[in-house]
């Protein structure tokens, strides 16, 4: 059993099921956030007393049914913020994880021990839920992708609802490859499809910290390249501060619709904040509320026209890294507000939004988001791999990266790919390749970096591939580059390439590394 060195996973013993013998997910391992039912367990919620006043589920989560049956294991369920009703990630009764990639910060919620156990690669993949950010920003906050599929794609029977016209099943996963896979298993049919235009959110720039626009500017200027120049936009003329007031008084009333009469019956304990945004529900003016239904209306009408026609909005996730985890309960406040104003947007109109891992400031993770249309969950999670993909190329190109590099053609068929890097630890790369092209033999010494990634490109192109699609990693260069030939084995230097398929996308980041005591995972960075 994987050690929990950052406290993402519920006390006690973990909860486990192993996965199906066969499927699109076979050996991957997952954890779930503990709102998700999984039969014979009690569903804890976050809270001792919801814990204490509810049986054991009698039968799994729809989710987690579909996930098991896919192939993937279940190795424990993580921890939420009370009853899933708050954005830092604090739980006073179970303890707060840690934040991986920023320990003096809060790892942000409520899906935070999901967020965390990916962000520690303590799982494949984890799933959560968002109704006002509860993946998005968490993913953000931890340096993870995250997505918030649209209202309604992903059944929560099974689930604890918060505000059931907002909640959401969301995942997390330490690669654009990963979280499409998830996808893949999940989502219904369709929804994938063109791009474009891309448009750059005015109002959410701006209610961005300037070291956050400025950490997110390479990642969108990636976009860019990728999709065509960004129409700048102005999205709400209300304002965000309405955005989030109307979002605010609009989940406080679905909050106590569905959780107001146990909270009443059993007057419960809640850590701070929780319990003040449950008294704020108790006592929500019903004029307030049905101001935030209404507004609602005209937001999903201005959203959905908007991105009708392929358009996909582009914008930080979050305004800020993490807050700190020495923060007034005051300071979080006004980060929830600022942060909400944004995440108000998918949550009004029930859109689909990913989270990439785009930037850092002061050495702590922020996220740059992409939303597409309803439905448009498969087309979001291809645009959002590529964005990212392509900012991680930009990278390499600067000299300050490696990659592995996977091209396609006009028909989606994958053709080749290459990878230069650190050989000096590691001494056999198992990877993927089908119908390839041999370009180079062998390639060795310091400072491999920009002119060979523009000779590969530029043959790339020349051999008719259509687009970059997979770019990881970041240490010295220093090794090999080849595109590899067709199936079976081909030796370059220390290179061994196996020939498989996985269709139309390849997940690099779990390709096999081996040192001659078994197989260990090749991390993305």
């Amino acid at each position: 059993m994987t050690e929990d060195s950052v406290g993402a996973f519920i006390p006690g013993e973990r909860t486990r099921r192993p996965g199906a013998a066969s499927g699109p997910l076979l050996g991957l391992s997952f954890a779930a956030k503990d709102l998700f039912d999984v039969a014979g367990t009690v569903t804890g919620y976050g809270n001792p007393d919801w814990a204490a006043t509810h049986p054991p589920a009698t039968r799994d989560a729809l989710v987690i049914t579909q996930l098991l049956q896919a192939g993937a294991s279940l190795v424990g369920k993580t921890k939420t913020v009370e009853l899933a009703y708050g954005l830092t990630g604090e739980n006073i009764w179970q303890g707060t994880p840690k934040n991986p990639a920023a320990p003096d910060r809060f790892p942000g919620g409520s899906s935070c021990g999901s967020a965390a156990a990916v962000s520690a690669s303590l799982v494949d993949f984890a799933m959560g839920s968002d109704t006002g950010g509860s993946v998005r920003i968490p993913a953000s906050y931890c340096g993870v992708f995250g997505i918030r599929p649209s209202w309604g794609a992903i059944s929560l029977a099974g689930a604890c609802p918060l505000g059931p016209d907002y909640d959401t099943a969301g995942w997390f996963a330490r690669s654009g490859a990963m979280l499409r896979r998830v996808g893949e298993v999940l989502l219904p049919p369709g929804g994938a499809g063109a791009v474009g235009p891309l448009i750059s959110v005015a109002e959410a720039w701006a209610n961005a910290e300037p070291a956050t626009v400025a950490a997110l500017t390479p990642a969108l200027k990636a976009a860019e390249a990728l999709f065509g120049p960004v129409l700048v936009t102005h999205v709400a003329p209300e304002g965000l501060e309405a955005f989030y007031e109307h979002f605010r008084c609009a989940q406080a009333e679905q909050a106590w619709t569905a959780l107001g009469p146990w909270v009443a019956a059993t007057n419960p304990k809640f850590g701070p904040g929780v319990k003040e945004r449950f008294d704020t529900a108790a006592a929500l003016d019903p004029a307030k509320s049905a101001a935030g239904r209404a507004f609602r209306r005209v937001a999903q009408a201005r959203f959905h026209a908007l991105l009708g026609g392929g358009a996909m909005m582009i914008y930080p996730t979050s305004p800020a890294p993490a807050p700190l985890l020495g923060s007034s309960l005051a300071e979080q406040n006004k980060v929830r507000e600022r942060t909400m104003g944004v995440t108000a947007f998918a949550g009004f109109c029930g859109l689909p939004e990913v989270t990439i891992p785009a930037g850092k400031v002061d050495g702590a993770p922020v996220g740059l988001s992409l939303v597409g249309a309803p439905g448009r969950d498969r087309a979001v999670l291809a645009a959002a791999t590529q964005a990212d993909m392509a900012a991680r190329m930009q990278k390499v190109l600067a000299g300050k990266g490696n990659a592995w590099l996977v091209a396609e053609d006009e028909a989606g068929q994958i053709l080749a790919y290459a990878y230069y890097g650190a050989f000096r630890e590691r001494s056999a790369y198992r990877f993927t390749v089908e119908n390839s092209i041999y370009v180079r033999d062998d390639v060795r010494g310091q400072g491999v970096g920009k002119a060979l990634v523009a000779e590969l490109i530029a043959r790339a192109e020349a051999a008719g591939f259509r687009q970059m699609i997979a770019v990881i990693g970041d240490s010295e260069n220093v090794g090999s580059i080849g595109l590899h030939v067709s199936l079976g084995f081909k030796h370059i230097g220390t290179m061994r390439a196996v020939g498989m398929k996985f269709g139309r996308w390849v997940d690099v980041v779990t390709m096999q590394l081996s040192l001659g005591e078994g197989e260990k995972t090749l991390p993305a960075d």
